[in-house]
């Protein structure tokens, strides 16, 4: 009997390891064959034509099954958006626009968008009765009695593997349990569609609500220095560190306080714990009048910093531990790696007065300098600026004119002509993380170094 790694099932390639990678490449193989075939007998596409040509013949190609097998992989699920960020720039007059004001010129939301909506409409059909399948058969209805959340919430269930926890019964349980009441009890299914993507519009809205204040407040002097009341910023607080510890002890962490994005443990600046727990050293007296949580906080931080590879790096998330990534795969950027967890180090450093922080934050300098001219930009969040900025706080924390003089390097390697030729365009080119607003933050900051503090992320305050 001859052993095989894949097999195809109504259309869609399940392998050995439940990662549908070969599905992934087979449907981004089919939709670019047949978006070059459209290419080809057209001359011209324009607003109204592309969107058409697209959804029509070749989208169905990559959402296919999506529910099964849906791309969790990073470079699946980049791979898979790629068609479409090709697709839109066959419009001439929005070929210069990033992606995103390419969507919303054309009235198209992302791939991913479509695969979350996807998943969301299929559990409103699965427990409303919309679809043939026993919903007892995915998922178990919450009973806990519970104040807050809708009287659909959904239990779910531990999962250990990254495979397991994207698998759509799982990996939908968060979304589902985050909707409010008006959208999951809607009588039809046209009227939950609508809801979602209202209520998704909103979160934007509401985020921004939220963050105004301090955002204000870090941008103006004129705004007054308490932008909230020290019981409400504690209060915060302790809601995140319950989040935290009740996640580690759900999922059996081998540290009291732990998080997850998109079922994701990851541990970087931008989406990860380190940023979080350096947050929580940053409210004033927060750790002081919560004993218990400065022990917890402490614990987890020096399990964190043990986590160092012998470079220097730190590994994106928990689930790789096990085994380091190839060296041309490795990420060393502000929001996954050395250069976002250095904040979090310079910050445990002037809390608890420790010098193995300090020489961990050194050891992130020395990868950073090594590997930190990146090609995906001049920008602050996967950028040459964002590793620049990393030079910046150790010169603040240490004086050492040897970091002052790293970072001057970077800020001169961005207008080289070989950067400039090589480096990628972001997809938000003027943006503070992604474009050139932050390279424009980082250049300000090379003027008074003895001030500089990357954005929102000033670790001397």
């Amino acid at each position: 009997m001859e052993q095989v790694t894949a097999e195809k099932d109504l259309g869609v390639f399940i392998d050995t390891e439940l990662k549908f990678r070969q599905q992934a490449a087979a449907a981004v193989s089919k939709a670019s064959r047949i978006l070059s075939t459209i290419q080809r007998s057209f001359q011209l596409f324009d607003k109204s034509t592309l969107p058409l040509l697209f959804k029509t013949l070749v989208r169905p190609h990559l959402e296919y099954g999506n529910i099964v097998w849906g791309p969790f992989n990073r470079t699946d699920q980049k791979r898979v958006e790629r068609i479409q960020r090709r697709a839109t720039k066959k419009v001439p007059e929005l070929r210069h626009l990033p992606y995103t004001e390419r969507l919303q010129a054309l009235k198209m939301p992302s791939l991913y968008y479509r695969r979350r909506r996807g998943d969301m409409i299929a559990v409103y059909q699965m427990l409303h009765g919309g679809i043939d399948l026993e919903s007892h058969d995915f998922f178990d209805r919450s009973t806990a009695r519970e104040t807050r959340g809708h009287s659909w919430r959904l239990v779910k269930p531990r999962a250990v593997t990254r495979v397991r926890r994207n698998a759509f019964s799982v990996r939908v349980i968060n979304d589902w349990n985050g909707l409010p009441s008006e959208v999951v009890d809607a009588s039809t299914l046209n009227q939950f569609k609508n809801r979602l993507d209202t209520h998704w519009a909103n979160l934007l809205f509401e985020l921004f609500a939220v963050l105004v204040a301090p955002v204000c407040r870090l941008t103006s002097p004129s705004v007054p220095a308490q932008v909230l009341p020290q019981e409400r910023m504690f209060a915060l607080c302790d809601a995140i560190v319950q989040s935290g510890r009740e996640y580690s002890l759900r999922q059996r962490s081998p540290v009291p306080l732990m998080y997850a994005y998109y079922d994701t443990e990851y541990l970087g600046a931008a989406h990860g714990i380190s940023a979080i727990l350096q947050m929580l050293m940053s409210v004033p007296d927060y750790l002081l009048t919560r004993p218990d949580v400065s022990r917890d906080v402490k614990t987890t931080l020096d399990f964190l910093t043990s986590l160092q590879q012998a470079n220097g790096n730190y590994p994106c998330a928990m689930d790789e531990l096990g085994g380091r990534r190839p060296e041309p795969e490795e990420l060393i950027h502000w929001c996954h790696g050395a250069p976002g967890v250095v904040y979090m180090l310079a910050k445990a450093y002037l809390v608890f007065k420790e010098e193995k922080y300090l020489h961990a934050c050194l050891k992130c300098g020395d990868i950073t300098w090594q590997k930190g001219l990146l090609r995906k930009g001049p920008g602050i969040c996967h950028g040459v600026a964002g590793s620049g900025y990393v030079f910046l706080l150790l010169y603040r924390l240490t004086g050492d004119q040897r970091h002052l003089h790293r970072a001057q390097q970077f800020a001169s390697a961005i207008f080289t002509e070989q950067f400039q030729r090589h480096s990628r365009q972001p997809d938000c080119p003027y943006s503070l993380f992604e474009g050139l607003a932050g390279t424009v933050c980082f250049l300000a900051d090379l003027m008074q170094p003895e001030k500089a503090s990357f954005p929102f992320f000033d670790i001397f305050s």
